[in-house]
């Protein structure tokens, strides 16, 4: 039976020193999930060392710092897990990706495990390295952030053109998710689907020239990905 009294701790430092005194180790975690921000990791994680055995998975989800960073601080107890979910998971509707340390390789039962539990807030994705992880961070990570920029540029140009701030609002949010619908039941690829839609010489295709120009969406989004990719790596590997 499951002790499902919930106790309320004054601080971090109180929650640790309970799980110490503890002399059963069941009450210990299996998977700890460490949220905190990237810069209190110093700070907080020498706490956590006490409580982290050859038994737990650490798993973190605070963006920036790398497997080696949690492994010094941490030691060669935990199994550790890099997570990065993005805002979606809020509603079920998540992607996550998941990285394990290459050197002590997380066992098949404890990864199971990890990916139930991210797979609950949405879809989940192994990376085969750090570097994939980062790069992949950039789409799936960042993602929501660039979806929502499109949205609101799309919103001003259309106030820009004479429509209402509510009709604007309501025919951007609703292309979006039919469009994405649409999508997501076809087998077609989005180039299929973008052609389909594109007569030539038409209304769609005087936009389009401009967006697929030679400074449009690809280009941008090229150097953008590019962008935060290069600055994922600054914060996993600070100079020193």
């Amino acid at each position: 039976m499951h002790d499902e009294r919930v106790v309320h701790f004054a601080t971090l430092s109180d929650f640790l020193k309970s799980l110490e005194d503890k002399s059963s180790k069941e009450f210990w975690p299996d998977i700890l999930v460490y949220a905190a921000k990237p810069h209190m990791t110093s700070r907080i994680l020498p706490d956590y060392k006490n409580i982290c055995t050859s038994q737990t998975t650490f798993l973190t989800v605070a963006a920036g710092k790398g497997l080696s960073h949690y492994q010094e601080l941490l030691g060669e107890g935990p199994a550790l897990v890099r997570a990065m979910p993005n805002t979606p998971s809020a509603i079920g509707k998540g992607v996550s990706l998941l990285i394990s340390s290459v050197t002590s390789p997380l066992a098949q039962e404890k990864k199971k495990q990890v990916t139930s539990l991210m797979d609950s807030v949405g879809s989940s994705y192994w990376c085969a390295s750090e570097d994939e992880f980062d790069r992949a961070t950039t789409l799936s990570g960042c993602g929501p952030a660039y979806v929502f920029a499109i949205v609101e540029a799309l919103e001003e140009a259309a106030r820009s053109l004479g429509l209402s701030q509510e009709m604007a609002q309501n025919l951007t949010y609703e292309t979006f998710q039919g469009a994405l619908s649409y999508l997501a039941s076809n087998n077609r690829t989005a180039a299929d689907l973008r052609e389909e839609v594109t007569s030539p010489g038409g209304v769609t295709q005087a936009a389009l020239s401009i967006l697929q120009g030679t400074e449009g969406l690809n280009s941008l989004f090229c150097n953008a990905l590019q962008k935060a990719y290069q600055r994922a790596l600054d914060f996993r590997e600070p100079s020193s």
